[in-house]
């Protein structure tokens, strides 16, 4: 009778490298919504349109009769310059809000990719050790969380959204 070989335990380096990456993306602030970034994304295109509505507007304008061609065109680059000036004070929050979010992708691909490293691969059989899943991962963290240890830590997984595929 053939046995079936169990995998090899991780060693403790592994252990602590998972519990690494574990404490780093419960650090994180919680994510965006998508209402946030969609709404992100609406304020800018809004803002682009009426910036470039009011840059139009400027542009088009004459000079009275008695202003210097060359007086005038100073006014009209200041006027210019104040739109873009509004402008970015107004879009500054959406920006910030969509560079999160292009953050929090990068972290997510980061935390996909460290799962199925150490995630089995069906595909090739190879044995790989298995991240927690979200309960897992919960009902860990409520532990560490009654510890005495670990009351200063900040950030729960139930707050943000878990990639780790189990």
């Amino acid at each position: 009778m053939a046995t079936t070989p169990y995998p090899k335990p991780p060693s403790h380096a592994t252990l602590n490298t998972i519990q690494e990456i574990t404490q780093i993306y419960s650090s994180l602030p919680p994510r965006p919504s998508i209402e946030e970034i969609e709404a992100a994304t609406s304020t800018l295109d809004t803002l682009n349109n009426l910036e470039q509505t009011k840059l139009q507007e400027i542009s088009t304008q004459k000079p009275p009769n008695d202003v210097p061609d060359d007086l005038f065109y100073v006014l009209q680059q200041l006027k210019k310059t104040m739109v873009l000036f509004q402008s970015h004070q107004q879009s500054k929050e959406a920006i910030h809000l969509l560079e999160l979010d292009k953050m929090f992708h990068t972290f997510g691909d980061l935390i996909q990719r460290a799962s199925e490293l150490v995630s089995p691969d069906e595909d090739t059989n190879i044995k790989k050790m298995k991240l927690p899943t979200l309960v897992e991962a919960t009902e860990e963290e409520e532990e560490l969380q009654k510890s005495d240890d670990f009351e200063d830590e900040k950030g729960s997984l139930l707050h943000k959204p878990f990639l780790f595929t189990g």
